[in-house]
């Protein structure tokens, strides 16, 4: 196939090394389901801020270091200059500043999540957001935010798009996930989520609610995120509207309008139970289960978009058994699908070259057209990212809110 043999000339000229920062649960699980991507380079380093004696047989070096010594991290990567991909899966991370330095060296970059300000305690996506796209002089592909959600979710909106309202003026972009992830826990006081529990405390606890409102990001003015009724097919369970990247990239979708989107999030009860407490009980509650330990539950996303002219409707959902993975695996669904989104980004990511310099992509912004469909396809099946259309008439949110006039803030 031409796009495999492109795909073998940039690694032949390109990439010769792959770093992947962070060897937590996302970090263990992209090693997992990349076996076949890592495969291709030369040399694999991962950095960790922690010690492990759990590593990959084809990992060549294993460095402990927090990313955020800058210093430690330049004098480490020059060695690879111009001929390595950073994949970043640490969290709470100013990627921004990781970014400047690969940027430096000449190196190819790609993360999940937007990035903190170092040193400063802000949550607002309103700030973050702006500051995680900043441009830097990078030569090769910088790739930012793209994982399931951030990320994928964006691709699939535009596939509904271009399948369905191509010639569509306006229109909603709303998304859903509801995951149900259980596990035998260690203490029954103890809490077990899916992903890392200080990024879930921040994106529920700390971080107001985000919205696009008739194409205008309105964010909430404090935390916690809002509550709402959500109707999952006929049943009703409490979500929340979180602030989320891929509602501030819809602001920048070209070709067409996006007015309105949510994201309503909704976990097991005794996930959402905690969240509506105080950080600190869920901080001290909350613990990822480890990978011998069976999980159950699906994890399920939706996305939803909507003609605003006609009021049609077109949505495709991903379900995934928290199970089936442990059984196949040793990961969790969600683990599954960030990492077989992420590694489906890195495979677009290998495809350019330095036409993109001084750009910095998203999942919104990244041009299929470059691809085309029958690429995207192809490794969604080969990375079983599985999406397929259903009647979602009866997902929605109930919600009473407003937005303020004077300042577009929700109440």
């Amino acid at each position: 196939m031409i796009i495999e043999r492109f795909i073998k000339m940039n690694f032949d000229f390109q990439y010769k090394t792959l770093i992947l920062a962070g060897y937590g649960a996302m970090g263990q699980a992209f090693c997992v389901l990349g076996a076949d991507f890592i495969s291709r380079f030369k040399c694999f380093v991962i950095i960790d801020k922690r010690k492990t004696n759990i590593l990959p047989e084809n990992c060549d070096h294993f460095i402990v270091q927090d990313i955020h010594n800058t210093n430690f991290l330049f004098n480490n990567l020059k060695a690879y200059h111009n001929q390595f991909l950073f994949v970043n899966l640490t969290s709470n991370t100013d990627t921004f500043r990781i970014r400047q330095l690969i940027a430096e060296l000449d190196g190819a970059y790609i993360d999940t999540a937007c990035s903190i300000q170092y040193g400063i305690e802000e949550y607002r996506l309103s700030k973050l957001m702006p500051y995680t796209l900043t441009k830097v002089k990078n030569k090769y592909p910088h790739f930012v935010c793209c994982g399931v959600n951030p990320g994928i979710v964006e691709i699939i909106a535009k596939k509904i798009i271009a399948e369905n309202f191509l010639n569509a003026k306006d229109v909603d972009v709303f998304f859903f996930e509801y995951d149900q992830f259980t596990t035998q826990r260690k203490k029954q006081e103890d809490i077990p989520v899916s992903w890392s529990p200080n990024a879930l405390i921040d994106e529920v606890m700390l971080t107001p609610s985000l919205e696009l409102r008739n194409g205008l990001a309105v964010e909430g003015e404090s935390a916690p995120t809002y509550q709402v009724n959500m109707n999952w097919f006929g049943d009703k369970i409490q979500a929340r509207i979180v602030g989320h990247e891929e509602i501030w990239n819809l602001q920048f979708l070209p070709h067409i309008n996006v007015k309105n989107s949510y994201f309503a999030y909704a976990l097991h009860p005794n996930i959402m139970t905690a969240l509506n407490g105080k950080p600190e009980f869920a901080k001290e509650k909350f613990y990822i289960p480890n990978r011998s330990t069976p999980t159950h539950g699906s994890d399920t996303l939706v996305v939803k978009v909507v003609n605003t002219s006609t009021g049609i409707s077109k949505s495709m959902f991903w379900s995934t058994d928290h199970f089936w993975t442990f059984s196949h695996y040793s990961i969790n669904a969600v683990q599954y699908q960030v990492c077989s989104s992420l590694l489906f980004f890195c495979e677009l990511l290998v495809l350019l070259d330095s036409r993109t310099r001084g750009i910095t992509y998203c999942g919104t912004t990244l041009g299929i057209d470059f691809y085309g469909w029958d690429a995207v396809h192809n490794l969604f099946k080969k990375y079983k990212i599985e999406w397929e259309y259903i009647q979602a008439e009866k997902i929605f949110v109930h919600s009473d809110r407003i937005v303020r006039s004077n300042s577009n803030s929700l109440v």
